[in-house]
């Protein structure tokens, strides 16, 4: 059994969360692009250079994260594990972009990012939500094999100036998250489940944010196996 890919499952739960909780300020359009497969092409390249998230990816049926597909937002790339199929169209790919001036980085240090939200002050900068690991419990896993059994812990936090808003966000977040019985990660969840165990709190004025802005999170839980190192 392998390791875990840290940037992988980090880039799964950001495309998940982006996917469902849209931001209300980022003037995203959703578009789908079609592709002819040829029975040897892995890699299908967006036209929209500002991709924000995949939503889905069909070739006849739904295909899966990290087990039909992976991708890279930065290269604009989907990859298949297996070549499609001959066909016209056949490969269709749903996505959510934002138009030109806005650059990638912009994207990757706004509304949703891995890591605790920046800081900024300007109300162009909110809303905004960021992800980071708050823990992390491993031992001898007990199934018969040398490895870990660990359990994760995952913190959303979501920033606005309307404490309404944030209210909204992480309620999204929890039930969204629990709800998804796919999960990928690693192809090493157990039960393929994130369960929340802390929050959503009452969002709370920021300090840091010079007492203008509202802060709120969710913690999930994680079962992972990992293996010995």
């Amino acid at each position: 059994m392998s390791l875990l890919t840290e940037k992988n499952l980090q880039t799964e739960i950001v495309n998940f969360a982006r996917s469902l909780v849209k931001d209300p300020d980022s003037g995203e359009t959703t578009t789908s692009e079609s592709f002819n497969g040829d029975d040897s092409t892995v890699n299908f390249t967006l036209t929209n250079h500002y991709a924000s998230c995949i939503n889905s990816v069909t070739v006849g049926t739904a295909k899966k994260w990290g087990i039909d597909y992976t991708y890279n937002l930065t290269t604009r790339t989907i990859t298949f594990t297996t070549a499609p199929g001959t066909g016209t169209g056949n490969v269709v790919i749903n996505y959510d972009y934002v138009g030109a001036g806005t650059t990638l980085a912009t994207i990757n240090s706004a509304w949703g990012v891995w890591g605790y939200p920046s800081l900024g002050l300007q109300p162009s900068d909110y809303p905004k939500f960021g992800m980071i690991w708050n823990g992390v419990s491993r031992g001898a896993s007990g199934l018969g094999y040398d490895g870990l059994l660990g359990e994760r812990f995952l913190r959303v936090w979501v920033y606005s100036e309307d404490s309404d808003q944030v209210k909204l966000k992480l309620a999204e977040f929890a039930n969204d998250f629990a709800a998804k019985t796919d999960w990928y990660l690693e192809g090493k969840a157990i039960g393929k489940r994130m369960v929340p165990v802390l929050g959503p709190n009452e969002p709370a004025l920021d300090a840091r944010r010079k007492g203008r802005y509202f802060g709120g999170f969710v913690d999930f839980m994680i079962p992972l196996i990992y293996e010995s190192i």
